[in-house]
């Protein structure tokens, strides 16, 4: 039987083994299809960086806006400070659960917390 059965299907078994060594048997294959998935990611990366890029040039001062723009830019998003200047920061306010900005307690009841020992 089993003779029988390759005499019929000799054909489909040499495609199939020939198949088998094309894309299991050496590392072709499987590199093809590992550097078709990174084209894939860095396809991506690169639309990715695209729009980041276009943001970002909408989001540079004009000519127009001279020189005022492009300071309170750098003092904005990188924290630029002129020499000589003091720069004073203040954490933000508490929340409370509704959303809101809670009073300082002390303030509300006029007395200051030591009074309040």
């Amino acid at each position: 039987m089993p003779i029988a059965f390759v005499q019929r299907h000799w054909t489909r078994i040499l495609l199939s083994a020939f198949l088998l060594a094309v894309f299991f048997g050496n590392q072709g294959f499987r590199s093809l299809v590992r550097a078709w998935i990174e084209l894939r990611h860095l396809r991506s990366e690169i639309v990715q960086l695209e729009r980041e890029q276009a943001k970002l040039s909408r989001r540079l001062p004009s000519g127009r806006g001279g020189d005022f723009a492009l300071e309170r830019l750098a003092r904005r998003e990188l924290g630029f400070v002129k020499p000589g200047e003091i720069e004073y920061r203040f954490p933000p306010p508490a929340q409370e659960a509704g959303g809101r900005a809670a009073p300082a307690k002390a303030a509300l009841s006029g007395a200051s917390p030591a009074e309040k020992k």
